[in-house]
């Protein structure tokens, strides 16, 4: 049996030489604990791990036993499409081991936001196989470019990237913001799914043709006799492919010594977060407060043009975990303290309700809150009826309404994940009524919209519908989306 503190001395000279910084309690534990069992923690294999693991290095103290997790075990443990045999996923798997070397290079490219994407999946119930849709759609390339003027790891097309609030500005282009990209592509695909009844083969091929194209080759495949599902459809050459591609994936990296695929070293921890500052600044700024170098910084926020936050906000950054703490500490130290340290998107893709929104009494201002015309007077709802005719579904009636889904649900009590509606079905629909308030009469308060906001989120928050929110600030009269730093106001006293 080694001998405990010689144990414990060469671990703590592999730390540093590894630059991971371990506490000498918690390593004198794992080593003295080791003494004692057959299964011996030896140097050389912890040697082994933090080669292995490069990106736990700079990080917080992790367990020696969680530095054997890498991000590729968490998904091919949670696959579920890599059960799959088709024949045309056989093709597939001989397009990708055709270019190993590219495919390994994209793998590598995935590596600062995979974690991300896995724990949005997770936490929206979404298969964790789609963490791997990116490469198929993009190659993890968040400048890339389609044909059809789709941007962005998820490739979202301009109307599409619209409809989820992604903003598309001068300034500032979201379809590359991997993060807020992420969010609004599990949304759409959630949408997909519950459209196609919870089939995820015809949601992902709805990704990516339109769910006009799969709908009418349904009803195709159905007058040829045959059972509607994604395998008997007839679709474009590039859809036919690419369900089957994704399936391909899953099945190589769920088992890639069988098909020559090496696996870059891939740590299970995060290695993104956003950073709402509050107000514009650069990049360049960012790269002096902290050591990571501008090149790495204006990777991760692509999608701001100009190299600094938009004129109007949102001002939120995507940085490398260790490089925040010391951001913070930095702005502090200017006085420049960011309204919001740690953001996450998680909450929205869960329509849960994030708790870091402010009620930012400090702008309260009941004098000027009822001054010029960024206001109209408040109009109460009054509730119709809306029959539904045959085709229709709850994403066909949001858009011809100009709602959202989930507002559709709310006004119904229709949970997510039940049975789509039917022809025939009587949906509850809000309208305003004529009555109208003075707005000096109406007591508004100011809120500072968070990252993880959506109109709908803040229109639960406050117990109002979406409408109510609209009619008191202007900018969002046509528009069906919120941005982080924007302030609205917000009534408090609808009859």
């Amino acid at each position: 049996m080694s001998n405990p503190l010689s144990t414990l001395t060469q671990l703590t000279l592999i730390a540093t030489l590894a630059g991971i910084s371990f506490p000498a309690s918690t390593l004198a534990t794992n080593a003295l604990d080791s003494a004692g069992h057959h299964e011996k923690i030896q140097p050389e294999h912890a040697i082994a791990v933090i080669k292995s693991d490069s990106l736990v290095q700079n990080s917080d103290f992790l367990p020696l036993s969680l530095l054997h997790e890498s991000m590729w075990e968490r998904l091919r443990a949670e696959f579920e499409f890599s059960r799959i045999d088709n024949k045309r996923v056989d093709k597939q798997i001989d397009f990708l081991r055709s270019g190993l070397r590219s495919l390994h290079s994209n793998l590598i490219d995935a590596g600062p936001y995979l974690f991300h994407i896995a724990e949005q999946l997770e936490r929206a119930n979404v298969p964790l196989d789609i963490a791997l849709l990116p490469l198929i759609e993009s190659a993890f390339n968040p400048m890339a470019l389609s044909s059809q003027s789709a941007v962005g790891i998820w490739q979202f097309i301009p109307a599409t990237a619209n409809h989820y609030g992604l903003s598309t500005g001068k300034h500032y282009d979201q379809r590359k913001d991997v993060m807020a990209s992420t969010t609004a592509a599990i949304r759409y695909l959630k949408d997909l799914h519950r459209m196609f009844d919870g089939d995820w083969m015809l949601a992902l091929a709805a990704y990516n043709t339109g769910p006009g194209n799969v709908r009418a080759a349904m009803r195709k495949a159905v007058k040829r006799g045959k059972d509607p599902v994604y395998w008997n459809l007839k679709l474009s050459r590039e859809t036919s492919n690419y369900v089957p591609r994704l399936i391909a994936a899953t099945k190589m990296i769920s088992d890639p010594g069988k098909y020559g695929l090496t696996l870059p070293a891939l740590a299970n921890r995060k290695q993104i977060e956003s950073v709402a500052i509050g107000r514009r600044i650069s990049l360049t700024q960012i790269a002096d407060l902290t050591d990571v170098s501008i090149e790495e910084i204006t990777a991760l926020n692509i999608g701001l043009h100009q190299g600094l936050t938009p004129p109007n906000g949102p001002h939120t950054l995507t940085l490398p975990v260790e490089a925040t703490q010391p951001l913070l500490r930095a702005l502090k130290k200017l006085k420049r303290q960011p309204l919001v340290s740690h953001q996450s998107h998680l909450a929205l893709v869960s329509r849960e309700v994030s708790d870091a929104f402010v009620i930012d009494s400090s702008l309260h201002n009941p004098e000027a809150d009822t001054e010029g015309d960024s206001y109209m007077p408040f109009k109460k709802y009054e509730y119709n009826t809306h029959v539904v005719q045959p085709g229709d579904n709850l994403w066909k009636i949001s858009r011809l309404l100009n709602v959202d889904v989930d507002t559709l649900r709310e006004w119904n009590n229709l949970e997510e994940g039940q049975k789509s509606i039917q022809a025939g079905d009587k949906l509850r629909v809000a309208t305003l009524k004529t009555e109208n308030i003075d707005p000096k009469e109406a007591k508004l308060m100011n809120y500072r919209v968070q990252p993880t906001d959506t109109l709908v989120t803040i229109a639960n928050k406050f117990d109002l519908h979406i409408g109510e929110i609209k009619k008191w600030n202007q900018s969002l009269w046509r528009k069906n989306y919120v941005q982080a730093g924007q302030t609205l106001r917000i009534p408090a006293n609808i009859p």
